[in-house]
């Protein structure tokens, strides 16, 4: 299996491209424990058997953050 961690603008994106074309994707998330006061501190996806990324939120900086804001939502 290959894993790929994302830290980059440029990753993301490529993740991004990645998922366009699939038919099922596998989301996870990892946090701090299991109560809503604990933080979501990554992200796992995968779209097929044999590969996987993670996305470590804390490598994250304002134009990687850019990335998941929905038009007309204030983050």
């Amino acid at each position: 299996m290959q894993l790929n961690i994302l830290t980059t603008v440029e990753q993301i994106k490529e993740l991004i491209v990645y998922l366009e074309d699939k038919t099922y994707v596998a989301f996870d998330t990892e946090t701090t424990g299991l109560t809503k006061r604990h933080e979501i501190i990554g992200m796992s996806v995968a779209a097929d058997e044999n590969t996987a990324y993670y996305i470590i939120l804390s490598a994250w900086d304002v134009a990687t953050a850019s990335l998941v804001r929905t038009p007309g939502i204030t983050n």
